[in-house]
C-alpha cells in the first residue's frame, strides 16, 4: 500500500510542477456565487477571503494541478515497473482516496459535508483477466464495500471471515462495460452524533440533519447541487423511497443517531 499526501493542503509541490500551471486562469466553481436559499443549514458557509482574493485562488489552483500531474507521472512510473519486473499480469492496481475537497465550491474547504465535491471520490480498478479495461460502474459505492469485493476478487473465501459492505465483485467482472445500478448507499457525519445523514445513489440524495429540513438532490438536474427537491410534487416517491431505505440502512448499521429524535422525525 502506498499513501500519496497530495493533493492536500498546504497546495505546495516541487519543481517543474509548480510552475507549470501557474499562467492559467482558473475559473471560480459557480457555487461559490450561490445564496442563502440555495444553502442547507448542514454546510454553513465560509470562505469569504477566498472569493475576495482571486490572486490566492488562482495560486492556490496552480499548485493543485502541479500536485496531481506529480501524482499522474510517478502513478505511470510504478505502472512502468510492475512491467518491467514481469508483474503486471499478477497485481491487483487500486487507485483511490479518502475524501474529496472542496476548492471555494458551496463557499466551502476542505471536507467533511455529503456535496459531491467533499464526499466523492475517484476508484479505478486494475486487474488484467478478470476486470475488462474501460468498464465503467455507475453504482454507489462506499469504503466498506472495498473488502468483500476485493476479497472476492481475489478468489478468497473461509470460515471466519466477517466484515461489513456490499460484495460488489460482479459489477467489476462480468461482461457488462456500463454497470447502470440505482442502489442507494448510506453516509453520515464522522461524530458519534452526526450533524448529517444520506442516502445517496448514482441520481439522487437524501440529507437529514439536525440543523434543517431534509434536502434531496437531484444528481442529474442539478449536478451543481444549488436546489431543493424535497417538497416537489413530482419527487414524492423517490422521496419516499429514500426516507424508508435510508431508515432501514441505520438501522441496519445500528446507527446511534436513530435514536436522536431530530433525525427520527423525518424518517418515521
Amino acid at each position: 500500500m502506498l499513501s500519496l499526501p497530495d493533493p492536500h493542503g498546504p497546495n505546495t509541490v516541487r519543481e517543474p510542477y509548480a510552475s507549470k500551471y501557474k499562467d492559467l486562469t482558473f475559473k471560480e466553481p459557480k457555487t461559490m456565487f450561490k445564496t442563502d436559499e440555495q444553502n442547507p443549514g448542514w454546510s454553513p458557509f465560509q470562505g469569504n477571503n477566498y472569493i475576495k482574493d482571486r490572486k490566492l485562488n488562482q495560486g492556490q489552483m496552480a499548485a493543485y494541478f502541479g500536485m496531481v500531474e506529480c501524482i499522474d507521472d510517478n502513478m505511470g512510473r510504478l505502472a512502468n515497473e510492475l512491467k518491467r519486473l514481469n508483474l503486471e499480469d499478477n497485481t491487483i492496481v487500486v487507485f483511490t482516496s479518502d475524501h474529496g475537497d472542496l476548492m471555494g465550491e458551496h463557499r466551502k474547504h476542505n471536507k467533511g459535508i455529503p456535496f459531491e465535491a467533499s464526499a466523492k471520490v475517484a476508484f479505478l480498478w486494475k486487474q488484467p483477466g478478470i476486470v475488462p479495461a474501460g468498464k465503467v460502474i455507475h453504482s454507489a459505492m462506499t469504503s466498506v464495500d472495498f473488502g468483500p469485493t476485493l476479497f472476492s476478487l481475489m478468489g478468497i473465501e473461509g470460515d471466519g471471515f466477517v466484515a461489513q459492505g456490499r460484495d460488489l465483485s460482479d459489477h467489476f467482472q462480468n461482461s457488462k462495460m456500463n454497470i447502470q445500478d440505482e442502489e442507494i448507499i448510506y453516509i453520515r457525519g464522522t461524530t458519534m452524533h452526526p450533524s448529517w445523514v444520506a442516502a445517496v445513489s448514482d441520481s439522487y440524495k437524501l440529507v437529514i440533519s439536525d440543523k434543517d429540513k431534509p434536502w434531496l438532490f437531484d444528481l442529474k438536474k442539478d449536478p451543481d447541487e444549488l436546489i431543493n427537491f424535497y417538497e416537489k410534487f413530482d419527487y414524492r416517491k423517490v422521496r419516499e423511497r429514500f426516507t424508508k431505505e435510508i431508515a432501514r440502512l441505520m438501522a441496519e448499521a445500528k446507527e446511534p443517531a436513530l435514536g436522536i429524535e431530530e433525525f427520527r422525525k423525518w424518517l418515521f
